[in-house]
């Protein structure tokens, strides 16, 4: 069997290595203005594009502690970088754009792209839960529920909507049991 621990010199090395990094982090903290720009630039190997401190510092402490990425993991950052932006995952942050992009609307609820909760009552049954000396009725239909003429997504929505505070609308409506605490 062979040792999975470093050889010694190997460890030797890189408790060097580290014993230097409290140093170099607290000389990064007391940095300012161009200073902390050109030490960004000679750790990262790039000039920033922002000049706020706090990246600043937070970016050179990682590299200094992680080495620097290997060009391996920057290749595959830029790959996910461009399949997120692709698909409007992010904003384009690189070309200054601070919100995402707007996605395609969501598709319209219908009976088939809804399944349907194993919990929930047959289609048309009226739901009534007293709450406050008042008895809340609230229809279930084939693509949500109907509570007071207006239609809802789901029983959370209605339950919020009767008591003003969040509630899991299946416990609130006693369509399931909380389950006991550690189990």
């Amino acid at each position: 069997m062979s040792n999975p621990r470093k050889p010694a010199q190997a460890r030797t090395k890189a408790r060097k290595e580290l014993g230097d990094l409290p140093a170099k982090l607290a000389e990064v903290a007391k940095l300012k203005g161009q200073a902390l720009v050109d030490r960004y630039t000679e750790v990262v190997g790039q000039a920033p594009k922002s000049k706020n401190q706090h990246f600043l510092r937070k970016r050179i402490a990682i590299e200094l502690q992680t080495g620097g990425l290997s060009p391996e993991k920057k290749a595959r950052i830029k790959e996910v970088q461009e399949y997120a932006l692709k698909h409007k995952l992010w904003p384009d942050i690189w070309k200054g754009e601070t919100r995402p992009k707007k996605a395609a609307p969501a598709p319209a609820l219908t009976t088939e792209s809804l399944k349907r909760d194993p919990r929930l009552p047959a289609v048309g049954t009226v739901l009534e839960k007293q709450h406050g000396n008042v008895t809340h009725k609230v229809t279930v239909l084939a693509d949500g529920f109907e509570y007071q003429g207006q239609k809802h997504r789901s029983l959370s929505k209605v339950a919020r909507l009767i008591t003003g505070t969040t509630w899991n609308g299946f416990l609130f409506f006693a369509l399931t049991e909380r389950k006991p605490a550690g189990k």
